[in-house]
């Protein structure tokens, strides 16, 4: 065979080969997804499932600069069915859950490791993680395993079981930058320390900066968690700092009961170390509130001298909050309006980040437990009674963002009654009834007489235009009288509130002709 035929044979099977990748490739692309988020390698920016959450992770490189000032928004509820889960890391952008839920988590480090930090530039970037709610199974860490962003209005439910030192419901530790802060979280989780350290509600450990001083920050955080078998440095709201922490803890709550066995065990701060903590509350096993001043050591239960403007409800018989104070930067305004102005009162109230609300006739019930709200109908006029017909817009589950909901009103024209009775002061006849039921407002009515000298008085009902007449009728005539009608009294023209009438009737003598007869006598 020549060298040239040879040469064509191969050219041949080249281009057979190539065309067949290419119909290979055609069809394997029949029906892929065709978003932002098509490659592992390339940027993801809307997250809807597990599948795009676990690129996203992928995708956090030093390639791709680990999303520096950029926005990723989470769509979409994601369930991660108790796997196990490789964190995010090094996240330097702005991640927004937009009220949504990862639930099932059940991971070992935290949904996101290493919190923005760059270490292509060896320092953070002045990262958001915010509006993201996570319900735990069982994780061995919360949201975020080591902070050094801002996480903000971020909440987890659930429980949290411990295999290291420095677990909290929001971030196992937080560290190093001013910008390393929690604001207005809420840790629902209850966590089992285990007989670990640095263990807290909202963050187990604040980390030595080396820097003096960054001033980063826990305020506005609420957690209703309670922490079981810790040993060291265990807080409600931080285990513990350490070093140059320079933090300020203000404006927090502790509801959950805390449990240590060794030192630094406090509702609020395990330890405070160099820092600032200011109108933080403690809800203690006997339901009574104590402030904490200014450490472990001491508590003021006159809560009612500091300032209203932060706090909310310092009244017990407020049912926001079953009375007790809640963080005005965690409470959510409701607002209601009515289906029309001119039918009801508008107004709102408040609730916590994370209770749901649900009806109850007129009322708004929050976690099913107490009123908070009722629906207010307008005052009744002589026109109309107003009355509550139903709810409508509100929200299933838990809340974290205002929202509006509407109260239903419907109203009815008043009905009245009009009496009709004979003046007492000319009793000379009677009417054919003595009272009409169910007339509306607004209803008309004439009077006059028939064709055999009878009072008529007619009344048209509203609406319906329903005719109802009364006659009235004069007494016969006697020998002595002749009885006739004569008018009635008040001649209202329409019915705006329940009503009299008076028949008038008359009488004069009866007049006769006399015939005198005069006779002879003949005798």
């Amino acid at each position: 065979m020549g060298l040239r035929k040879i040469k064509n044979i191969l050219i041949i099977l080249i281009t057979a080969l190539l065309l067949s990748a290419v119909s290979l490739a055609i069809i394997g692309n029949v029906g892929k997804k065709e978003n932002d988020n098509s490659s592992a390698a390339s940027k993801i920016y809307s997250i809807y499932d597990l599948d795009d959450l676990k690129q996203f992770r992928d995708s956090c490189t030093r390639d791709n600069m680990y999303y520096i000032r950029e926005t990723v928004n989470l769509y979409a509820d994601i369930d991660m069915g108790n796997e196990s889960w490789e964190p995010i890391n090094f996240f330097c952008g702005t991640f927004n859950g937009k009220g949504h839920t990862i639930y099932n988590y059940a991971g070992s480090w935290g949904i996101f490791g290493t919190f923005g930090y760059n270490p292509s530039y060896g320092g953070t970037i002045g990262s958001t993680l915010k509006n993201l709610n996570v319900i735990a199974n069982n994780a061995a860490q919360g949201i975020v395993a080591t902070n050094e962003g801002i996480i903000q209005n971020c909440s987890i439910s659930g429980t949290i079981s411990a295999k290291s030192d420095n677990v909290g419901g929001i971030a196992g530790a937080f560290t190093n930058w001013r910008s390393s802060s929690i604001l207005s979280c809420q840790n629902s989780a209850d966590i089992y320390a285990n007989g670990y350290s640095f263990i807290g509600g909202i963050a187990g450990k604040r980390n030595s900066s080396g820097r003096s001083p960054p001033n980063a920050e826990i305020c506005g955080c609420i957690n209703y968690g309670s922490i079981y078998n810790g040993d060291n440095y265990i807080g409600g709201i931080c285990g513990g700092a350490i070093g140059l922490s320079h933090t300020q803890y203000i404006n927090n709550i502790n509801v959950g009961e805390i449990d240590g066995s060794g030192n630094y065990v406090d509702d609020i701060l395990g330890r405070l170390y160099n820092g600032t903590n200011e109108k933080n509350y403690s809800l203690n096993s006997a339901n009574e509130i104590r402030n904490y001043i200014s450490n472990s050591s001491y508590w003021n239960t006159n809560y009612t001298s500091f300032s209203s403007s932060e706090w909310g409800n310092f009244n017990s018989s407020s049912n926001t909050n079953n009375g007790y104070p809640y963080l005005l930067i965690s409470a959510l305004t409701v607002t209601v309006r009515v289906n029309n102005s001119s039918y009801g009162n508008t107004g709102s109230f408040q609730i916590i980040k994370g209770d749901s609300i649900a009806s109850s006739g007129s009322s708004i019930r929050v976690n099913s437990s107490y009123n908070v709200y009722s629906a207010s109908p307008k005052s009744s006029t002589n026109e109309y009674t107003y009355s509550f017909s139903n709810w409508s817009g509100i929200p299933s589950g838990a809340q974290y963002a205002n929202f509006s909901i509407t109260a239903n009103f419907t109203r009815a024209v008043r009905q009245y009654t009009v009496y009709i009775n004979v003046d007492s002061s000319t009793n000379y006849g009677t009417v054919s009834a003595s009272r009409v039921y169910n007339v509306p407002y607004g209803s008309r009515i004439t009077y006059g007489k028939d064709s055999n000298g009878n009072g008529t008085m007619t009344i048209t009902k509203r609406d319906t235009n329903e005719v109802v007449t009364v006659t009235a009728t004069p007494n016969a005539s006697s020998g002595q009288y002749k009885y006739t009608f004569d008018s009635w009294s008040p001649t209202t023209s329409s019915v705006s509130g329940n009503t009299t009438i008076y028949a008038k009737f008359a009488r004069e003598l009866n007049s006769f002709d006399v015939n005198l007869t005069v006779t002879s006598d003949a005798s």
